[in-house]
């Protein structure tokens, strides 16, 4: 957030720019690489899960450039995983002012970590009640060193309300003794309530999508400009 580290590898290349079928001139373009645990990713939530109303969570995350000690403003927001795929925005915003520590981590490091603690940034939040039977992702967003907005999208989570029974609750079940059958299969009367219950157990499918950011640096060569009769 503060600068590029010693770890980053720029990678130089020239794109020819034409107007029609003539070159009108050359950009170069610079394209700098960093090892993933130099990047910006969440801590957690890194995996979807469930978010039991009125209990506290703790909310983990990492940025490129980030010094140990230095406070640095940050907007959490939360979006509505649609049907679809599509992000709805939601009104519940948190701003943070924090600054990274690689000392007291409460979250285990799942991914991009080298073998090392990351600078990670904490808070703790508690699920708002106008979220409750939601599936959304959590956004954090910053501005670096150069004023660049940045936003980051953890993994997709449900939040659940805290008098809500398990999926697979087991009051009421009992054990029946059944007599004894010689056929293969279910019955018709249970094949019907089997077809009842795939009506909202069927699979959907998962969208996902990928991005990637930049940093884009221009230098123009040789440009033919049009020069006007008399």
């Amino acid at each position: 957030m503060d600068g590029e580290s010693g770890a980053v590898t720029p990678v130089p290349s020239m794109v020819p720019l034409y107007a029609g079928k003539n070159m009108a001139g050359t950009c170069q373009l610079e394209i700098d690489v960093m090892p993933a645990d130099m990047g910006a990713y969440w801590i957690s939530p890194y995996q979807a899960e469930d978010l039991v109303e009125g209990q506290t969570y703790t909310l983990a995350w990492a940025t490129h450039g980030a010094v140990e000690g230095t406070l640095y403003n940050f907007t959490l927001t939360a979006q509505i995983v649609a049907k679809d795929g599509a992000l709805i925005p939601t009104s519940w915003q948190k701003p943070v002012s924090l600054a990274c520590s690689s000392h007291d981590l409460k979250q285990e490091v799942h991914k991009y970590h080298g073998d090392f603690t990351p600078c990670a940034f904490q808070v703790d939040i508690s699920v708002p009640s106008k979220l409750v039977g939601k599936r959304a992702v959590l956004t954090a967003l910053w501005l670096d060193a150069n004023m660049m907005p940045h936003e980051m999208i953890a993994e997709p989570v449900s939040f659940v309300s805290s008098t809500m029974g398990r999926r697979l609750a087991t009051n009421g079940w009992a054990i029946e003794q059944k007599k004894t059958v010689q056929q293969r299969g279910f019955g018709k009367k249970v094949q019907t309530k089997l077809a009842n219950l795939r009506k909202h157990c069927n699979a959907q499918d998962l969208r996902y999508a990928i991005g990637a950011g930049m940093n884009l640096v221009q230098h123009m060569k040789n440009v033919m400009a049009p020069t006007s009769g008399a």
